[in-house]
């Protein structure tokens, strides 16, 4: 296995458990923390954790991700698809 710094880009296939990454999605960063890799060999869907609250008015509620570096803080589960994103590697957990 290849030695992968901390703090750059990667691909798809370099992401492992344990890691913390960001990725754009829309106009906004996502700071997530791998769970899971994919079962399948060709899957680029991971299982991933974040910190999500909600938001709204009286009429309305809505979810929004909070960027939350404290993994200790993230509170969902959600599969994210990883296809053609720019990874970026912040952490990775050493076992």
């Amino acid at each position: 296995m290849e030695n992968i710094m901390e703090n750059r880009l990667i691909q798809v296939s370099d992401v492992m458990i344990g890691d913390e990454i960001i990725i754009s999605a829309h106009r906004q960063l996502k700071y997530l923390k791998v769970l899971t890799v994919p079962k399948k060999v060709d899957s680029t869907t991971f299982k991933v954790s974040l910190r999500r609250d909600m938001a709204g008015t009286v009429d309305w509620s809505w979810s929004v991700n909070n960027f939350e570096q404290d993994v200790t803080k993230h509170n969902n589960v959600m599969y994210q698809n990883l296809y053609g994103r720019d990874i970026f590697l912040i952490k990775r957990e050493t076992i």
